[in-house]
């Protein structure tokens, strides 16, 4: 999978089935313009015939995705939502954006288009919006579907981020439940407060069951604000993965693999296998280690773990997507495998040690049953000496 923007030829090829987004941008000439002018397209669709220098600010950048043939189905005219922003496919491996993201110039000098500043702005911009569902989500998903046996790609708009949103909605119940605890904390709250201003103008033992009821209630309200918050996250999870199924078409297991894989490090661009297996395994750790609910280790996985992880991944993708076997990119290619294997062996450790009040528990209770069989076994024995 790669990030690119259109040809020349592909425009002329393509433009009548993509959106115009009236607004000039950027074509790659696929090498060096000879008079240093790079073609451009103007707000009204049409190829401007002497195009621009390529440090002229005020050109839009309208990106493209390029699958290469990793296992993306599409059929022209399907429209997908990525990055915060709609494509539509113009054939099955390649998406173009339907609008312009931001105005940049092509470079200072002349350049070919992967050494261009807009092809380093285009990676940036896709990598600081990475939370609004990636390439590597999509093609997770039409692999899991495919695997299925089910339509690669449906006609809706495929948004991760949308469906995520929605599934945060409260429902009624957790809502109200939420509203009631807030409401007698606040009462009490409120109640208290009046204990208090009561017993400034007239001291006394008074103020004690006041305080006793205001406190009651403000523990009784936290109470149900909490259990509704721990239910709205439980339900909105559910829902997440049931809507994430439903517009996929894919199972609830296989969407629950599929939504798990976003949240830190996808793996389906990635060609190197032994690279492809280490996110992995520290995908299936760091949600191992979640799922433990140690609030102290999980800190240190979101402000350590995977912020570090990150930019040994960014790098990995950038190198994957230049695709240049050079001595630097080797050189990186053994640096990472090392500095991944590292984090595997770390985060073994911090899973043992989100356990460890678990391991703690199961021990302490085979320890009082060992104590009751004993007992037991020592009741037995008296009751026999007894005879």
């Amino acid at each position: 999978m790669k990030f690119r923007i259109l040809t020349v030829t592909e425009y002329e090829k393509y433009k009548l089935a993509i959106p115009n987004p009236k607004r000039r941008f950027w074509l790659d000439p696929v090498g060096f313009p000879q008079d240093k002018h790079y073609p451009v397209v103007d707000d009204d669709g049409m190829k401007n015939r002497f195009g621009e220098l390529p440090d002229n600010q005020t050109i839009g950048l309208r990106p493209v995705i390029e699958f290469d043939g990793e296992g993306a189905s599409m059929e022209k005219g399907d429209k997908v939502e990525l990055y915060g922003y709609k494509w539509t496919a113009v054939d099955e491996h390649i998406l173009v954006c339907d609008e312009i993201i931001g105005d940049y110039k092509f470079a200072d000098k002349t350049c070919l288009f992967k050494d261009s500043y807009l092809c380093y702005m285009l990676h940036q911009l896709m990598n600081e919006r990475s939370d609004k569902g990636t390439a590597e989500q999509f093609l997770a998903a039409q692999k899991a579907k495919k695997a299925s046996g089910l339509p690669a790609v449906s006609s809706e708009v495929f948004s991760i981020d949308e469906v995520y949103r929605k599934s945060q909605d409260w429902e009624n119940g957790t809502f109200m439940g939420m509203a009631s605890g807030v409401a007698v904390s606040a009462l009490g709250l409120v109640y208290g407060g009046m204990g208090i201003g009561s017993f400034l103008a007239d001291p006394g033992l008074g103020i004690i069951p006041k305080l006793a009821i205001a406190g009651v209630a403000i523990i009784a309200g936290a109470f149900l604000s909490i259990r509704s918050a721990i239910k709205h996250k439980k339900e909105s999870r559910k829902k997440f993965i049931t809507k994430l199924a439903k517009i996929t078409d894919m199972t609830d297991e296989q969407a629950q693999l599929v939504a798990e894989g976003m949240e830190v490090f996808p793996t389906a661009a990635i060609k190197d296998e032994e690279l492809k297996n280490s996110f992995a395994k520290i995908n299936n750790l760091i949600a191992r280690i979640r799922a433990a609910e140690n609030r102290r280790i999980n800190m240190k996985i979101d402000t350590f773990y995977i912020p570090e992880t990150q930019k040994v991944y960014d790098v990995c993708m950038q190198f994957e997507a230049d695709d240049i076997d050079s001595p630097q990119a080797r050189e990186y290619n053994k640096m990472a495998k090392e500095s991944l294997e590292k984090t595997i062996q770390l985060l073994i450790i911090e899973y043992d040690k989100s356990n460890e009040e678990k391991v703690q528990d199961i021990s302490f209770d085979m320890g009082v049953k060992q104590k009751m069989l004993d007992q037991k076994d020592t009741e037995q024995s008296m009751s026999l000496t007894l005879k």
